[in-house]
């Protein structure tokens, strides 16, 4: 059972910071908040509305708006683009330079001692990591606000998260807490 950590905490943020200002506040308070956390890395992630041309362009411009928050903050964390769409199906991931490094960072870390995941958007780079590499599923923590979502693989994870948590967790042993969000339209 994951419970809430002591001392400093290891994260990456998994954010589309371009799509809503929410993320920009997110990440500002991630690089400033040295007393408690590491910010070890960020992910763009994609989204698609009238911000966005498609999923890609709202990938890449979530990245350039990172870029644009380091510089303003004055302060360098590892950046890396995401996923240029969502997932097809539940078994074929997108090969970002996200999923790769969050693969890569997560074996460092351990079931007692968890890099937390900090999901802002769709969370396909995260799911991607996961299914190019499912063992870091015991060495990541993630903390998932869903919302409503026109995603419909993305609802079907959410909803399969939400419903059966032994049944995800059997699968991929994963330390997940849930907020749940919904905005109906």
């Amino acid at each position: 059972m994951l419970t809430c950590p002591e001392g400093m905490v290891d994260m990456v943020l998994d954010t589309d910071t371009y799509n809503e200002i929410d993320d920009q506040f997110a990440l500002s308070y991630a690089l400033f908040a040295e007393e408690r956390l590491q910010l070890k890395a960020v992910y763009a992630a994609p989204f698609f509305n009238e911000r966005s041309t498609g999923p890609a362009d709202g990938m890449e411009r979530s990245y350039q708006e990172i870029l644009k928050l380091f510089r303003l903050a004055g302060k360098e964390v590892p950046a890396f683009r995401g996923t240029p769409g969502y997932l097809q199906d539940e078994k074929t991931p997108w090969d970002s330079p996200a999923a790769r490094d969050l693969c890569d960072r997560a074996m460092q870390y351990t079931w007692e001692k968890p890099l937390y995941v900090v999901c802002l958007g769709a969370i396909t780079n995260v799911a991607s990591a996961l299914l190019l590499q499912p063992d870091i599923a015991d060495r990541i923590g993630v903390p998932l606000a869903v919302q409503q979502s026109q995603h419909p693989v993305a609802c079907q994870l959410f909803f399969l998260i939400i419903k059966d948590f032994s049944l995800f967790n059997q699968r991929f042993k994963l330390h997940f807490f849930c907020f749940l969000i919904s905005f109906l339209k």
